[in-house]
């Protein structure tokens, strides 16, 4: 065989090679085909992408907690990038099935190889290995146990964007409702000034210096006002983030109920937030995932098997005065050997002293949940009687003190400072009213997200069952 078509069989098996592994391009997934082009950054490309998706429609005029939570459901970044991680784990176990890419190889003898058969010039090898079918399929059970623990962990980042949506929510309706509280204030305040110049223009019992101070206590209530105006200002863009739209959109929060009583015993609350919580059934999985990962270690001291077929070109000018230039045809069996057993038996105890770590894990977030459980429930227990107390007995008592400190105030029966500390006083407890209600519907938010419900009132059908 001549130099040149050596060299021609050759590039021939250098082509076949590099075409097998160049040819195919796989399958486009047009969203990805979307980001490849659309981001780039703005010292590659003049053209730029809005940084912001535009206001949405649906959050024009009053807007309830469901409303902002079904569209973050839909458009939260963080979510959406806990669910393309769940898809993207998807794909794992079709890896872990399949086998190792053969292996394609090609010699070409610079130096003829002389045999009685003749010279051998060129010869092509394809190897495969083959991994036993137990340790693929322990394989895929890891891979599958990861992708319950990312589906565990997208159920988790959704409850807890929705606990924060309910918070930055309820506290916007606090800062709407207080004020509104003080707006109206603001006429009552109006009404003791005139009572106050009054007496000091027509009656004159009273000094400039309590008409001045009731205008004191006017702008320090407006600049009460303005700094509330500023916190709602900025809750509105802690809610345009978590639903994913322009900062500047001013959300206005709708008014909600608030929940007077539990219906679950607590010692019920504490069992449902064991069985439910998102975060403590991605630590389940991850046991399980290190129990298979144990399970795939050991399978290590089983041998692994490669096949392979060798074609080696023979020409027919041997120095065998026969030589019949038949190519030579050669299966080839191969098997690793596991023979470092140190090695193998680390990796097995690595894995057992893991899964005990995660079942210390699972512990430690079980003990925690309960005692989250039993702080909220102690709180909203606390804050519901405080709420009742207010309502019932203390504002309804202060307005009947400010009403009387007005009327004797009048005819100087009261002096100015003991009725302009009712007046504040009664603002200061209808605020903390609308504190209370606040704080009591976030107490409910921390205990959904512990229960692993949107609602409590799931709870009512879960009693059922």
């Amino acid at each position: 065989m001549t130099e040149n078509r050596k060299l021609w069989y050759a590039l021939v098996a250098l082509a076949i090679v590099n075409c097998t592994g160049c040819v195919y391009l796989g399958p486009q997934d047009s969203r990805f085909n979307s980001v490849s082009t659309n981001l780039i950054s703005p010292y590659q490309s003049d053209i730029q992408a809005p940084h912001f998706p535009e206001t949405n429609s649906e959050l024009i005029g009053p807007q309830s907690v469901d409303d902002l939570i079904s569209l973050a459901l839909i458009d939260n970044p963080e979510i959406e990038e806990a669910r393309l991680i769940v898809e993207s784990l998807g794909h794992r176990p079709t890896q872990a099935q399949a086998l190792p890419d053969p292996m394609l190889g090609s010699t070409t003898h610079l130096s003829q190889v002389q045999t009685a058969a003749g010279q051998q010039d060129f010869a092509i090898s394809v190897n495969q290995k083959y991994v036993r079918q137990n340790k693929r399929d322990a394989k895929v059970q890891v891979a599958e146990n990861e992708i319950d623990v990312a589906r565990a962990k997208l159920a988790a980042i959704e409850q807890n964007v929705t606990e924060r949506i309910k918070n930055a929510f309820f506290e916007l309706e606090f800062v709407q409702r207080t004020i509104s509280i003080m707006e109206s204030d603001q006429k009552q305040l109006r009404l003791m000034e005139a009572i106050v110049d009054k007496r000091f223009r027509v009656l004159q019992n009273v000094t400039q210096q309590e008409t001045l101070q009731i205008q004191v206590a006017s702008s320090k209530l407006k600049s009460e006002i303005e700094s509330y105006q500023q916190l709602k200002r900025s809750l509105q863009a802690k809610l345009a983030r978590l639903v994913h739209t322009e900062p500047g959109t001013q959300i206005i929060a709708e008014h909600s109920d608030v929940a007077t009583k539990l219906d679950v015993e607590f010692d019920q609350l504490v069992q449902l937030a064991i069985e439910r919580k998102p975060d403590l059934h991605s630590q389940l999985f991850e046991i399980q995932k290190n129990r298979n990962a144990t399970q795939l270690a050991e399978l290590s001291h089983q041998s692994d098997y490669s096949v392979g077929l060798n074609w080696i070109m023979t020409s027919d000018n041997g120095i065998s005065p026969v030589a019949n230039g038949r190519d030579a045809l050669m299966l080839t069996f191969g098997m690793n050997l596991p023979v470092y057993r140190d090695r193998i038996d680390a990796n097995i105890r690595e894995s057992q002293v893991k899964t005990l770590a995660q079942v210390k894990k699972y512990e430690r977030l079980k003990d925690e949940t309960a005692e989250s459980v039993t702080d909220l429930f102690i709180k909203f227990n606390t804050t519901s009687q405080n709420l009742k107390l207010f309502k019932n007995d203390i504002i309804p008592k202060q307005k009947l003190t400010l009403d009387q400190s007005l009327k004797n105030y009048e005819v100087g029966e009261t002096d100015y400072l003991q009725m302009i500390d009712n007046w504040r006083k009664l603002l200061q407890f209808q605020i903390m009213i609308q504190r209370y209600e606040a704080d009591q519907k976030k107490i409910i938010a921390s205990l959904e997200r512990e229960l692993g419900v949107q609602s409590i009132d799931e709870l009512k059908s879960l009693d059922e069952l």
